[in-house]
């Protein structure tokens, strides 16, 4: 008997601490709301984002976090139970008899007290003003095969680092934390076109460098594909709703998908630029529905999730300066923000 009980102890044992990870007591079928969150580019230098001579210091003040504000959130998330999780994993695709596409719901099982969070990166092309004032320069991968971040801050030296933007510092965390992950999950990146992507200019698609930025683009695309990321469309030229004429609109988006298109592959997902849902314009949206586009985000205070014929809409919380130091509703769902708040921000209207 003592023999049995010491074999069941140790089996059990074992199961637990395997490779640190926890056995959770109880899985259920989730059914309440799905959490989503965005960032974007992370404020790798402070100094530089708030100085008070930068003419853009309220730009990046207002929507962007730091690296050791993002360093706080993370497991804070984590804490408090969320899981990030795949559109591909909550929702589930099928013709009717008519070949109209139908899109509903998944059953998800999550262990109990989870909930799932779709997390979303916005404008990873790092745009020149988010260069010069405090964000990295370009990504790149070394012949390590390892992602790092690219960042010249003289004429003669640049930095050389594999800690400083959301993919690198997820990993390390998910590599801690594996159950912080479901079904291998890391979240969407979505990119405009016309300032390039991830710091390479493949929008000069006449330059004599033109082949040497996609193939180095292409090699970062392969990377986060492989860690787990997905990409979405962020339209090209970031404009809003009414900044185009319908022509123009769907030129542009044609555009995006032949440079950027091209280089991160097909994709299902469409981020609103400034978060605005464009639903109500009936002949844009059926133009994104013709390019293949089925799951359309948008910023909210809420995390509303709305299913209509053959698309899904879902809103986004914005993680950002402002949210952070005006306390916006819904951003205590993830984290207090007087604990995630860099001293380094300007002091005005700090809580």
């Amino acid at each position: 008997m003592n023999k049995k009980f010491i074999l069941i102890f140790l089996f059990v044992f074992t199961l637990t601490n395997f490779s640190g990870n926890k056995i959770w007591a109880k899985n259920v079928v989730y059914q309440g709301p799905i959490y989503n969150l965005f960032f974007h580019p992370l404020i790798n230098y402070p100094e530089l984002a708030f100085n008070q001579t930068n003419k853009y210091l309220d730009y990046m003040d207002q929507w962007f976090v730091t690296v050791k504000e993002f360093k706080k959130i993370i497991p804070e998330l984590y804490k408090r139970g969320f899981v990030l999780v795949s559109p591909k994993d909550l929702f589930e695709e099928r013709k009717d008899e008519q070949g109209r596409l139908i899109i509903t719901r998944k059953e998800l099982i999550l262990p109990k007290g989870k909930m799932p969070l779709v997390l979303s990166l916005d404008d990873y092309n790092f745009y020149n003003k988010m260069k010069l004032h405090g964000t990295i320069h370009r990504f790149w991968v070394n012949r390590q095969g390892t992602l790092v971040t690219i960042t010249k801050r003289n004429k003669s030296t640049s930095l050389n680092q594999d800690d400083q933007e959301v993919p690198q510092i997820l990993e390390k965390f998910i590599t801690e934390h594996p159950d912080f992950s479901f079904n291998n999950a890391r979240g969407i990146i979505s990119l405009t076109g016309y300032n390039g992507i991830f710091g390479y200019n493949t929008h000069e698609t006449l330059h004599h460098n033109y082949s040497s930025q996609v193939i180095e683009a292409k090699k970062i695309v392969r990377k986060l594909k492989g860690m787990g990321w997905q990409f979405a469309s962020h339209s090209y030229f970031h404009l809003a709703e009414d900044e185009q004429t319908e022509q123009n609109f769907e030129n542009s988006e044609k555009r995006w998908l032949k440079e950027v298109g091209v280089i991160v592959g097909p994709t299902s997902y469409y981020i609103f630029p400034f978060g605005d849902p464009w639903n109500k314009n009936v002949t844009r949206m059926n133009f994104l529905k013709s390019q293949g586009y089925k799951y359309f985000f948008g910023v909210t205070q809420t995390n509303k999730t709305t299913m209509e014929p053959g698309i899904v809409m879902m809103g986004r919380f914005p993680m950002d300066g402002r949210s952070l130091r005006e306390k916006y509703f819904g951003v205590r769902t993830f984290v207090n923000p007087v604990d995630v708040l860099d001293s380094t921000r300007r002091t005005e209207g700090k809580p």
